[in-house]
């Protein structure tokens, strides 16, 4: 009896658990898939699933950014090596050749009006040139002592004692030869093309002037005119200049005034 008691009992466990499994699985198997228990037997309890535990996600790890030496396949050049210093040596500048003075030809800018009559016509004059205007005043003194109508035994006219063949050479008409600013002009333009024929030296100028640009040519400098001597003199003198005149500038120094003359 009780072996027969406890086997009832443990078939009525049996079908209870079953039954509370069928229960609570009731809302998760649908109808009809669970298999019917044949009759007197217990229903046959269907495995369970295990269900896999929902894991939690976690952050990603930051990637370490690998060395700029690794990403680049280009090896890295070196840095620089710092130039070394180098030692500056001072090299003295070399010496200067003396200059030589300007030529008393030439026209400067501390030159100033000169002093006597037409000194403003004749430092206009000049200075369109590139003349000296105290030489050309020094000429007209001497030619003409500052007179507009003189006029030689020759035929030299005007303040520049131009010879008419000379003043119609250089654009002057016979009868504007005693118009001071026109004879100006016109013993001005005469100097300065004797300057540029012979190098700019002022003592074969002043000596083509007075004899004549043939005679300066046939002798090689000063013709041995006394009056021609004399007249380069005394320019000179009023230029405050009797000692040594200026050298060329495209040609050998210059002899002394006194060389040239013969004194």
């Amino acid at each position: 009896m009780n072996r027969a008691f406890f086997r009832s009992f443990a078939q009525g466990n049996r079908c209870l658990s079953a039954g509370f499994l069928a229960f609570g699985l009731g809302g998760l198997i649908p109808p009809g898939l669970l298999p019917a228990a044949p009759p007197g037997q217990p229903m046959p309890v269907p495995p369970l699933r295990a269900v896999a535990p929902q894991q939690t996600q976690a952050a990603p790890h930051p990637t370490p950014t690998p060395p700029l030496a690794l990403i680049s396949s280009s090896p890295v050049p070196p840095a620089p090596a710092e130039p070394a210093p180098q030692t500056v040596v001072a090299v003295p500048p070399e010496p200067r050749a003396p200059q030589a003075p300007p030529s008393p030809l030439h026209f400067l800018d501390t030159h100033k009006i000169p002093s006597g009559p037409f000194g403003d016509l004749i430092f206009e004059i000049a200075g369109r040139y590139s003349l000296n205007p105290h030489l050309v005043a020094a000429v007209v003194r001497v030619e003409s002592s500052f007179n507009p109508r003189a006029m030689s035994r020759k035929g030299a006219c005007g303040l520049m004692q131009l010879l008419p063949e000379t003043a119609r050479r250089f654009g002057l008409r016979r009868r504007d030869i005693f118009d001071p600013a026109k004879n100006l002009e016109a013993g001005v333009r005469y100097l300065k093309w004797l300057s540029d024929r012979f190098g700019h030296d002022p003592v074969r100028v002043l000596a083509a002037y007075n004899a004549g640009e043939g005679a300066v040519q046939r002798y090689g400098g000063v013709p041995p005119y006394k009056e021609t001597r004399s007249y380069v003199r005394r320019i000179y003198s009023m230029l405050g200049l009797d000692a040594e005149p200026a050298p060329s500038p495209a040609k050998a120094p210059v002899k002394p005034v006194e060389a040239v003359l013969g004194r």
